[in-house]
């Protein structure tokens, strides 16, 4: 369900395609060989299983001529979660045995409470939709400065299943009164009343010169605004993006982008960096080599910056104003636009402030501000209780 209808949106140009599944069985080679003979156009596989056989001489042995002509994408588990508890590793043992407890003692040395705490959420989700081996929704815990964050997405009883939340986070509701969303918005002012976007940062692309780049990097787009500068680069292969939504744009700009940090910020991408699966798929992938395109004052700890856009302030309208006076809520895609508009209207500072979990949110507990994190604008547009696209 989730492929059919989530993946052409991922696709370069996937409105003009059309995505349909079929059944692949057998072991990873087999269905790899079939993807090689023609008989799928792609193919889908768990990281895990591909990167494990990849960690084996042996079994690399096997696996690596398959992989060298085929390049691959890294779905984002949010949009696509795996099923609930895959490729988790349970040990059962007998509990009337004659050992004095030594195997429990061994065995609790390589329990990993972390998966335990993970897998226990995923299979209470699966279990409060019946069970079931022919269970139609995704179900994907995990852990990112320290929530729990959990995705459903699929379908059940013909009602389309769309969640992700933060587990056992306690939020007060919402004040009454107008909601800052920090995205820019060239419709409308406000929307029904209710909503308010950015009209102070006004971004503009940055041309990038071609002595920046090399064929070999690996280039991390933070933002839709910076996907013009690409145009300046010529053909790349290597891309990666911050969030969902930017994955999506940089597709429909006729781009195969390979990852995403799925708005969880630069480390979810850097875990891929030492992976013996990705090196098989593209020797040239390394650590070492990854360029961040951001604006022309962004930082980052993932590798080089190179400026793809800037940022500049201007002066917003007087209704928009007097609109952000009286807003309660703001939900910031960036520090630097928290600092900014505090700036020009210091009495905001005392507002309820909120989040996603990637960079915006260790600036915020870096400077000690007070700040409600969210698993996503889907998660936030539910708990102000306004069901609009803003994901």
């Amino acid at each position: 369900f989730n492929i059919e209808n989530s993946l052409q949106k991922f696709l370069p140009y996937g409105d003009r395609l059309t995505v349909t599944t079929k059944v692949l069985r057998g072991n990873v080679n087999t269905r790899i060989q079939k993807l090689c003979d023609g008989e799928y156009d792609a193919i889908i596989l768990a990281f895990a299983g591909i990167e494990r056989l990849a960690s084996s001489n042996e079994s690399k042995a096997e696996i690596a001529p398959l992989l060298s002509d085929l390049d691959f994408m890294i779905l984002p588990l949010s949009t696509f979660p795996s099923a609930a508890s895959q490729g988790a590793l349970a040990i059962e043992i007998l509990k009337d045995r004659n050992d004095c407890g030594e195997l429990e003692k061994k065995l609790i040395g390589i329990h990993h409470s972390r998966t335990a705490n993970q897998v226990a959420e995923e299979r209470k989700l699966f279990q409060s939709y019946g069970g079931g081996c022919h269970l139609a929704v995704g179900i994907n815990a995990q852990e990112k400065k320290g929530k729990l964050i959990v995705h459903q997405r699929g379908s059940f009883q013909n009602k389309v299943i769309k969640k992700s939340k933060i587990i056992n986070l306690k939020r007060n509701s919402p004040p009454n009164g107008l909601i800052f969303i920090g995205v820019s918005n060239n419709t409308s002012d406000l929307d029904q009343g209710q909503f308010l976007y950015d009209q102070i940062i006004e971004k503009g692309p940055l041309p990038i010169k071609s002595d920046q780049v090399k064929n070999s990097d690996k280039f991390y787009i933070t933002t839709r605004h910076a996907i013009a500068s690409l145009k300046h680069i010529g053909t790349i292969k290597n891309t990666w993006a911050a969030g969902v939504k930017t994955m999506e744009m940089m597709a429909k700009e006729g781009l195969w982008v390979r990852g995403s940090s799925d708005a969880m910020g630069e480390d979810e991408v850097k875990k891929f960096s030492n992976s013996k699966l990705l090196k098989l798929l593209d020797q040239n992938f390394s650590e070492n080599n990854w360029k961040v395109l951001t604006n022309s004052k962004g930082t980052s700890e993932l590798g080089e910056v190179i400026p793809a856009y800037q940022r500049k302030i201007k002066v917003g309208k007087e209704a928009f104003i007097n609109s952000i006076k009286k807003t309660s809520v703001f939900y910031w895609t960036s520090f630097f636009q928290y600092e900014t508009y505090c700036k020009l209207f210091p009495d905001i500072s005392n507002k309820t402030h909120c989040c996603g979990l990637g960079k915006t949110f260790e600036q915020f507990i870096n400077e000690n501000i007070e700040v409600i994190p969210f698993s996503g604008m889907l998660e936030f547009k539910n708990w102000i209780g306004k069901e609009h696209n803003y994901e």
